[in-house]
């Protein structure tokens, strides 16, 4: 595996280099830039290309034969999906600055599944984002959630300048 967000020869957990470019990404990219990614992953996933894989788990004409090995890799990986993306959700708000870019990283993962489930019908990305936001240790961090509330009403009256601005 490789990504410009690690360091070369390392791969350590948590590299503070890594979670910054991370954050950097989700603050800078638009919520559906990344709802897009999202989908095409989990779309690469589900309905690969190359071969018959994926949902349908190689199934044999009238009989709808489900081979067992295929079956439990695919379902395997889904679950594997789905706990990394809840993870990764945690992780960047958690490991933020302070507690305004936790808020700010918070506020970019509801855009982020809303987008999922609104414009691209991925329902995939939108439980395991929501699953990720209702995990207990952001549950029980209320400054978290009050400052959000403050996020939040920003982003809308600055849409709604953004929109007004338009309109004229």
């Amino acid at each position: 595996f490789k990504t410009n967000l690690f360091p070369e020869g390392s791969n350590q957990p948590l590299d503070q280099r890594a979670i910054s470019s991370t954050h950097q990404i989700l603050l800078e990219t638009p919520p559906d830039i990344l709802a897009l990614h999202l989908t095409k992953v989990d779309c690469d996933m589900c309905f690969p290309s190359t071969c018959r894989q994926g949902i349908e788990l190689l199934c044999e004409d009238d009989d709808k034969y489900i081979d067992p090995e295929l079956k439990e890799v695919f379902l395997s990986d889904m679950l594997e999906r789905c706990m990394c993306l809840k993870t990764f959700v945690v992780v960047t708000i958690l490991t933020a600055m302070n507690l305004a870019d936790s808020a700010n990283i918070c506020s970019k993962w509801i855009h982020i599944a809303a987008q999922s489930k609104q414009r691209y019908e991925n329902t995939l990305a939108f439980f395991n984002i929501l699953s990720g936001l209702t995990s207990d240790k952001l549950i029980r961090w209320g400054d978290l959630w009050l400052h959000l509330k403050e996020v939040c009403i920003r982003c809308y009256i600055q849409s709604k300048i953004k929109h007004l601005r338009i309109s004229k």
